[in-house]
């Protein structure tokens, strides 16, 4: 599934190698929250990160610029949300959908300002659509104000909590995957 823009080639993150550099995007993108991520199992995710996110139900791209050296600029991820957080939410087992959560959506800063965020959002709806999702959810925080920003725009309305997190005012987002895409 390697798709090219005019300024990026966005791939899934299959060999050792694809996904040794998108567990480095990663680790860039918690750092640079500053803050302890330990509540969400995040060491285990980065030990099986093929597992959390690789096929069949979930995926991991890494972004690369065209140029000479290829750079890894940016990833994004999803994983099937756990039936039982479904449950948590308040739907019936009977009219519960299929749903994903979209993780780790990072753009490096050098990369930051060309459109890239939009891009690696557009592909991961894409995939979740394609794998059959019915609804994609994600967390942030109320100090990402661009990645709100890009996530409103493309369909993403407020919801409640789909888990338990010690991080005040952390906002839940969700999108309706079987309507047309916003973005």
């Amino acid at each position: 599934m390697e798709s090219k823009t005019p300024h990026f080639r966005i791939c899934p993150a299959r060999s050792d190698s694809e996904v040794n550099t998108a567990a480095s995007l990663i680790r860039d993108y918690t750092n640079s929250l500053q803050m302890d991520l330990s509540y969400q199992g995040f060491s285990t995710e980065m030990e099986n990160l093929s597992t959390y996110y690789g096929p069949p139900q979930g995926e991991l791209l890494v972004a690369y610029g065209l140029g000479p050296r290829d750079a890894a600029l940016g990833c994004v991820a999803l994983r099937p949300l756990k039936q039982h957080l479904n449950q948590e939410i308040g739907q019936h087992p009977e009219k519960q959908t299929k749903s994903c959560e979209m993780k780790r959506l990072y753009v490096s800063p050098k990369a930051r300002g060309m459109g890239l965020g939009e891009i690696l959002l557009k592909a991961i709806i894409h995939k979740a659509r394609e794998l059959g999702y019915a609804e994609m959810v994600l967390d942030t925080l109320p100090s990402m104000e661009g990645a709100l920003r890009l996530y409103r725009r493309a369909g993403f309305v407020g919801t409640q909590a789909y888990y338990n997190t010690p991080v005040d005012q952390t906002v839940f987002l969700k999108l309706d995957l079987l309507k047309d895409a916003e973005l």
